[in-house]
């Protein structure tokens, strides 16, 4: 599996896995006898995959933010009262249950 079929996969162990090998090949492209064409392809490769990358790390940074939201909402509300202050509802039951 490539990187870009990675990212597609949300399989960030593999992404793990070929950072070593990637930055080998990067430090060695100096080096490379690669055509024009070779190269423009490569930066066209990259910028995908950095497009990819980008879109993965605000992903993850939604779902961390929606599991906090929702871990906060879970002990109760945070709410503007009357007078504009902020007052906290708890979301767990009234300790005595009165029934009709």
């Amino acid at each position: 599996m490539d990187e870009r079929e990675a990212l597609l996969a949300g399989d960030y162990n593999v992404i793990t896995s070929l950072a070593e090998t990637k930055e080998k090949m990067l430090q060695s492209l100096p080096y490379a006898a690669l055509s024009e064409n070779a190269l423009t392809a490569l930066r066209k490769d990259i910028a995908y995959n950095q497009t990819l990358i980008s879109a993965a790390l605000s992903g993850i940074a939604a779902a961390r933010d929606r599991m906090k939201a929702l871990a906060q909402v879970k002990d109760g509300l945070n709410v503007y009262n009357q007078n504009g202050q902020l007052a906290h509802v708890s979301a767990k039951p009234p300790a005595v249950e009165r029934k009709a």
